[in-house]
């Protein structure tokens, strides 16, 4: 998706799939996916929510790429679909609650949901502050 919303062609797909976002039960799930991994039980369990609504708002999610599922012998486990998502979630966060997000925090939120065996730290000796940048390799994408 370009990052180009002046066509009308990208602003209307952007805002079909951030429509996708506005429900409560839909944010509630990837909020719960943001910590981890979770099978559809563990979900009702958590969000405290019925099967039959559940896996609707599930699917939706799916449909719109803000979810990825895998088998685990019977159950089917939900997660993030990218490390993206979870950045996109503390942002909004973030600035629905008045906070301005800086570069800090969001590469702080992104390497806390990227696991550990995926990062790659990069740190040079003129790093402002002694920080060092965090990537997330997925697939065959970096993601900073």
């Amino acid at each position: 998706m370009s990052l180009s919303y002046i066509e009308r062609t990208p602003a209307e797909a952007a805002a079909e799939r951030l429509r996708s976002l506005a429900h409560p039960v839909r944010l509630m799930i990837l909020a719960c996916l943001k910590q981890g991994e979770r099978s559809v039980g563990d979900l009702e369990r958590v969000l405290d929510l019925k099967q039959p609504g559940l896996s609707q708002q599930l699917a939706e999610l799916r449909q719109a790429g803000w979810v990825a599922t895998r088998r685990q012998s019977k159950s089917v486990i939900y997660r993030l679909a990218q490390p993206g998502v979870g950045l996109l979630l503390s942002a909004l966060d973030e600035l629905l609650s008045g906070e301005t997000p800086t570069p800090e925090r969001l590469l702080a939120a992104l390497a806390e949901e990227v696991p550990a065996s995926s990062r790659i730290s990069l740190a040079s000796p003129g790093a402002s502050g002694g920080q060092a940048a965090v990537f997330a390799v997925t697939g065959s994408r970096v993601h900073p």
